[in-house]
């Protein structure tokens, strides 16, 4: 886990209802990457989607 993952994981704890888009907006990144890093965090079972 980088620290863009990180950031990604605390976004999400301090709202978790936020979106793709508004995600890759605050890291940087395209909507495509922030997809693909929240895909992996799930695989480890670092962050889990409901």
């Amino acid at each position: 886990m980088d620290e863009i993952d990180r950031a990604i994981v605390r976004l999400l704890l301090s709202n978790g209802r936020l979106s793709q888009e508004q995600i890759a907006r605050v890291v940087h990144l395209s909507r495509p990457a922030v997809h693909e890093r929240m895909k992996r965090l799930e695989a480890r079972q670092q962050v889990y989607a409901s």
